[in-house]
This record gives C-alpha cells, sequence and structure tokens, in this order.
C-alpha cells in the first residue's frame, strides 16, 4: 500500500515538470519573465495581507 502512494505521488510531481517544459517551448524573453515574477510576487504579499485582515476580523 505504501509503495502505491509513493507512486501516485510521483506522477503528480511529472506532470508539474511537464507543465514548467511547454512554458520553456514558447521562448519567453527573460525580461518579460522577470516582470512577471516580480508581478506574481507583488501579487503574494497583496495576499497575504488581505489574508492577515481577514484573520484579524475573524478574531
Amino acid at each position: 500500500m505504501k509503495k502505491k502512494k509513493k507512486k501516485g505521488r510521483r506522477k503528480k510531481k511529472k506532470k508539474k515538470k511537464r507543465k514548467k517544459k511547454k512554458k520553456k517551448h514558447l521562448k519567453k524573453k527573460k525580461d518579460e519573465k522577470k516582470k512577471k515574477k516580480k508581478m506574481k510576487k507583488k501579487k503574494d504579499e497583496k495576499k497575504k495581507k488581505k489574508k492577515k485582515k481577514k484573520k484579524k476580523r475573524k478574531k
């Protein structure tokens, strides 16, 4: 049973890797990737702030 569970986890990891490879095939410019990463970081920071506010409201 334990071995079967591990195989399932490995399959999920492979799917994630395939998605990353597809992004590489598009050959986007490095500058565009950097800008998107910065935008994602800003969005993540905003999400964290919103989550903190929600937690305070619940308390």
